[in-house]
């Protein structure tokens, strides 16, 4: 582990496994969560003895930096700025970037700002990329009221709400004390943080078609946070990119599914070696 300046004085916490030398995987988890998410993939031998896995928190997460101020949240650039900090600074030459939920926005926020001339290849993980999608459905009053009560000055509907989101990342709950660990990871992420994330303009349309590296979308049919239409306008918007559909998989394929979507992330860096 260690614990990488950006150009505002944020410090990101990255962890690795796997040789400096091998092709490198940038995970880059959601909202509220951080690199302990990854968990089945970082502990992976298949994954990490292949390849250099490399996992972040996000600022305001986990064990890195938690600034006060709104503008370390709001601007596209300051999101932008971590990842370039990490791609430089870990030396990662030419890295796929996997982004899950508010990661896959961070990824696009280095779109925006970098473009894609020094990475491998993109994977989307039930991110979501625009707003107004034919055919996505509105969230429903539990997913609804889950978010309204993980940003709640009560402490006890703070801790409530954030177990409630944590449970309903997955179509299938996991063990409890697995739920438990990720919930009380999540905790880490403070209520100051949660409020200056959300709100900030949502349309990277243009930045997808944009996207020339190879891309990979994985969504769960199953998912009540980023429904699947998403996953699917997504896909459509890439010109280099497929979709990997879960049948039986919620917000989280790579936890809930670990087996296969650690073999497709393993397939798809075999093909960008190959190109």
């Amino acid at each position: 582990m260690s614990r990488l300046p950006t150009p505002d004085g944020t410090r990101i916490a990255l962890y690795e496994w796997g040789d400096k030398g091998l092709p490198p995987i940038l995970l880059i988890h959601g909202i509220y969560q951080s690199a302990l998410n990854w968990h089945r993939q970082f502990s992976a031998v298949d994954l990490t003895s292949r390849h250099r896995v490399v996992a972040i928190d996000l600022r305001g997460h986990g064990a890195s930096d938690k600034p006060g101020s709104a503008d370390h949240y709001r601007k596209s650039r300051c999101w932008a700025d971590d990842i370039r900090t990490v791609i430089e600074q870990a030396e990662l030459r030419r890295p796929a970037l996997v982004g899950w939920s508010y990661g896959g926005r961070v990824i696009n926020d280095y779109l925006s700002v970098y473009g894609d001339s020094a990475l491998g290849g993109l994977v989307y993980v039930g991110a979501r990329t625009a707003t107004g999608i034919p055919g996505e459905t509105r969230h429903s009053e539990g997913v609804a009221q889950a978010s309204r009560n993980a940003k709640s000055e009560d402490p006890v509907l703070f801790m409530k709400g954030t177990r409630q989101f944590t449970r309903i990342c997955f179509h299938r709950a996991p063990p409890r004390q697995e739920l438990d660990a990720l919930a009380m990871n999540s905790m880490q992420t403070p209520l100051y943080v949660r409020n200056h994330m959300v709100g900030r303009p949502l349309d990277y349309s243009e930045v997808l078609k944009s996207v020339r590296v190879p891309t990979l979308v994985v969504h769960g049919r199953k998912d009540r946070i980023v429904p699947f239409p998403v996953g699917e306008f997504t896909a459509s918007a890439i010109a280099s990119a497929r979709l990997e559909a879960f049948d039986d998989a919620g917000h989280s394929p790579f936890a809930e599914a670990p087996e296969r979507f650690n073999r497709l992330l393993d397939a798809f860096m075999q093909q960008l070696l190959a190109d």
